[in-house]
């Protein structure tokens, strides 16, 4: 009896699993076709094999999901049914019509649609999420039964569609699809007029400009890094506008400043109506790349707007923005046995040396003209020092107290701490001080190999009428307790404000005069023929990119704000808020929380050793106190009038664990 029940419901399920399967496949394809046609396509239409395998996964994905719910659904259906009598079954044919019309869409929604249900923390949030399931489920249910009512009284009278004609149709559409994808970014490199250099950004997490000699370093710890400098053209009063990685790279990528784009937390995401720099590309005809090995720059951290491919190697890969949560590519992502033929793209790392090989691996698939965006974190904590170093490092690990050694190998930031007093300070000796600033050094040499690797074995591939404008630089410096804050995120003196800012391609020599990363986007797009969009904040740098060029003289913004979300439901936002007006020959800083405000002489105090602002000076320097606030007052007045709105983000939990492995939860 048993046995009888089971091939009963075995007859019953496998026309309508089988046409269900058929049925999501057809409707994916249909859906990616359309999609190119439309020309929606700007991630996934890289015209390569590695695409095109993807979509068929997908196509193939979907299908399975249809086939899937519709044959829970319709076991549902059996057992409450079976009862009333035989059951019949509908012609596949009708299924598949069925299906593709009205059960795939549904599985697609629940394969894209971005919603955290993984990493909902309340119970609230675990009820709702369940009774949409639930109701999800209930519905398909439903649809079951009214599709089986409706097919197995129609089934009769419809004529039979062979499995060959359906493999035939399949297969075709799948064709058109990549035919879709090439013909559509074939159009989209023909509308860049003549033949446009590849450009690549490259930053340097952490770097501080000192580590240089154009900006008053020893110039012995970096030599590849020299090399470059001298072989290009060099801003020696190059500024960072924020005080750490987020608001840095944001300000960046849509050259405003972050009182403007509003991205001050790790939730915090780019707004929709703000013009990336890789969305200006795109325009002009580039293909936009980007690898990060910071978590920040992730499809998870809300930094991918405008690239085709952003390839994070904290947050899984790229493909994480193929189909959250549930799709095909996500699933690949997350799984550790998948082949390694399939390229290194499922290799988490947070190495430059493999993340130039990441980079290899795209620039193999893809062609020009290419933005490419490089992220790296060397000189980043957690710190990894050399080999070679360990023998001069040893008399630093002796001089340090023990039970401080792992806590600053690893990296603690102290922003809850700042938050609580203002005035705060580490109680680092100065042998805890000295270690620290030796494996940071150690890190530059080793962010130097990897720059030599980058220039060495990627850049070479390019012939001499094609090398690529390549721009370096940083999103913030260090700091070392200088001026009593430690790492970044709460100072914004000079060791963390000055950053590097080199480009070779364009122009030779060094440039004088205050410029900041807002200024990066415009010059990248003026630079390959392009006009900025006008509500950038920044300037474009080439009319003042030749030997002993000078950019005019100007005030620039620069605003570390990071803002805390509550730590429980009720609880106000934190924030650490501070802001500087720089010229070229004064550095005015203005700390919020504390209320404390600094003035340096740029020209003769480099180091900003004497504080215009205390002590005698203060009573001294008045009227120059006041016509500064009132400066810096008047440019950040300026960036708020501007202000965007800022998306918020769920942080994926893989993405948590960087940020901690990283230093930034303690």
């Amino acid at each position: 009896m048993s046995n009888r029940k089971n091939s009963d419901l075995t007859r019953f399920l496998t026309p309508l699993v089988g046409a269900s399967l058929l049925g999501g496949v057809l409707a994916a394809a249909a859906e990616y076709i359309l999609a190119s046609i439309l020309g929606g396509t700007s991630f996934w239409g890289v015209p390569r094999f590695y695409y095109q395998l993807l979509y068929a996964v997908e196509a193939a994905w979907l299908g399975v999901l249809a086939a899937f719910t519709f044959g829970v659904c319709g076991g549902i259906y059996y057992a409450l049914k079976k009862r009333k009598g035989e059951l019949g079954t509908a012609s596949p044919a009708l299924w598949v019509v069925a299906v593709a019309v009205c059960g795939a869409p549904a599985a697609h929604y629940l394969a894209v649609a971005d919603v955290s249900f993984p990493w909902v923390k309340s119970r609230f949030a675990i009820i709702a999420a369940g009774l949409f399931f639930a109701g999800i489920v209930s519905l398909w249910v439903l649809a079951a039964a009214a599709l089986y009512k409706a097919l197995t009284a129609l089934g009769r009278s419809v004529k039979k569609v062979s499995a060959k004609a359906v493999l035939i149709f399949l297969a075709s559409a799948l064709l058109l699809r990549v035919v879709a994808a090439d013909v559509y970014y074939m159009v989209a490199g023909e509308r860049a007029a003549g033949r446009r250099p590849d450009v690549y950004v490259v930053v340097m997490d952490a770097f501080r400009a000192d580590r240089l000699s154009f900006y008053g370093g020893e110039g012995d710890v970096a030599p590849r890094l020299e090399a470059f400098g001298r072989e290009g053209l060099v801003f020696e009063e190059a500024y960072t506008v924020s005080s750490w990685t987020k608001p840095a790279v944001a300000s960046l990528f849509t050259s405003a400043y972050p009182g403007t784009h509003g991205v001050n937390s790790r939730v915090a995401a780019l707004p929709e109506e703000a013009a990336t720099l890789a969305e200006a590309m795109r325009e002009l005809g580039y293909v936009t790349l980007a690898v990060s090995a910071n978590p920040h720059v992730s499809w998870g951290g809300g930094m991918g707007d405008g690239f085709d491919v952003l390839d994070n190697t904290a947050g899984g890969s790229v493909m994480e923005a193929g189909g959250p949560p549930l799709s095909a590519a996500r699933l690949l992502t997350s799984a550790t046995w998948v082949p390694s033929f399939l390229g290194p793209l499922w290799h988490r790392t947070t190495d430059g040396l493999e993340l130039n090989r990441r980079l290899e691996f795209w620039l193999g698939i893809t062609e020009g003209p290419r933005f490419i965006y490089v992220h790296y974190m060397e000189p980043h904590t957690p710190y990894r020092p050399r080999d070679e170093d360990q023998a001069e490092l040893k008399p630093y690990f002796e001089r340090a107290r023990k039970n401080k050694v792992r806590e600053i190998v690893r990296g603690r930031f102290f922003g809850a701490r700042l938050i609580e007093d203002a005035h705060f300070k580490p109680d680092y000796t100065a042998g805890d001080v000295a270690l620290a600033k030796a494996l940071y050094d150690s890190d530059v040499r080793r962010m130097d190999a990897v720059i030599a690797d980058f220039l060495e074995e990627i850049v070479p591939t390019y012939s001499r009428d094609d090398e690529p404008i390549i721009i370096i630089t940083a999103d913030h410096g260090e700091d070392f307790l200088e001026h009593g804050r430690w790492l970044h995120g709460a100072g914004l003196h000079g060791e963390i404000a000055r950053v590097p800012l080199m480009i070779r391609g364009a122009g030779r020599g060094g440039a004088r005069g205050a410029v900041n990363v807002v200024d990066v986007a415009p010059t990248v797009v003026a630079l390959v023929g392009g006009v900025p969009p006008r509500d950038w904040a920044g300037a474009a740098l080439t009319p003042y990119m030749v030997d002993g060029g000078s950019v005019p003289p100007r005030e620039l913004l620069l605003e570390g704000i990071i803002e805390y979300p509550p730590a429980r439901a009720g609880a106000a936002w934190a924030s650490i808020e501070l802001a500087a007006a720089v010229g070229d020959d004064f550095y005015y800083l203005y700390d919020y929380n504390a209320g404390g405000e600094y003035l340096y002489d740029e020209r003769r105090d480099r180091n900003q050793v004497g504080d215009l602002a205390s002590g005698d000076y203060a009573a001294a320097n008045a009227g120059l106190l006041a016509e500064r606030r009132e400066s810096l007052a008047s440019l950040r007045k300026a960036a708020r009038a501007r202000a965007l709105t800022p998306r918020y983000v769920q942080l994926p939990s893989s993405l948590e664990r960087q940020l901690r492995a990283m230093g930034y939860v303690n």
